[in-house]
């Protein structure tokens, strides 16, 4: 008789991010985790009943990944940065997975945890508790937004380095017409650079300057 092999749910999930880095989204499926597993698929259903509670899963494992510890930051401006910065270097590393991400409502343990985490510091800052939700929900459409756009550009797979990427891009502007759009082509330059981590941190600066009215 063929000996069952048991799983900890710990193990799934990494093999369904495993699945999501290489493959992207679509790669993430029940039945593909348990032929990475060699197992039925019942060996997954027993702790994700559905696809798309697999799916949520993996988007709150990936969300482990970022440092939640803000209290050491005794600026909220910094403590933004740091929350934003680590989950946009995470979303960066996994681009298969970011399209879960944008998928609907994050109510994981990890997902609740960071939310907490960010209210916590602007709480403490003197922001209300109606103004704390508000730059939260500011603070993730920028930065998931940010991944997404970027996730869009990339084949599936392992993303290139930036450099390599930014190069491609650059090609590609060169053939705008600069009689048509002169604008465009004078910015090429920086345009191809929007997928960087510099243009990121650009975006993100001004999004948190932009808040200091909200304590006035």
């Amino acid at each position: 008789m063929a000996r069952t092999r048991s799983y900890t749910q710990e193990q799934v999930l990494e093999i369904a991010l495993r699945l999501a880095d290489a493959g992207g989204a679509e790669a993430l499926t029940i039945r593909g985790v348990a032929t990475e597993l060699g197992s039925a698929p019942n060996a997954v259903y027993t702790y994700f009943p559905t696809r798309e509670a697999l799916r949520a899963a993996v988007v709150d494992h990936v969300l482990g990944e970022v440092d939640l510890d803000l209290s050491r930051h005794k600026d909220w401006r910094t403590a933004l940065r740091h929350l934003a910065t680590g989950l946009h270097q995470v979303l960066a590393a996994h681009p298969g997975v970011v399209p879960l991400f944008v998928a609907g409502p994050m109510f994981g343990t990890n997902a609740l945890a960071s939310g907490e985490a960010v209210l916590a510091v602007l709480r403490d800052a003197g922001f209300t508790a109606d103004d704390a939700a508000k730059v939260l929900y500011t603070l993730l459409v920028y930065t998931i937004g940010f991944a997404a756009m970027d996730a869009a550009e990339l084949p599936g797979g392992p993303p290139p380095p930036q450099r390599q990427r930014v190069k491609e891009r650059q090609a590609a502007f060169h053939g705008v017409p600069a009689e048509d759009f002169p604008l465009t082509r004078s910015a090429a330059g920086t345009m191809a650079r929007y997928i960087t981590t510099a243009q990121f941190h650009y975006g993100l600066d001004a999004l948190i300057a932009g808040l200091d009215p909200k304590l006035r």
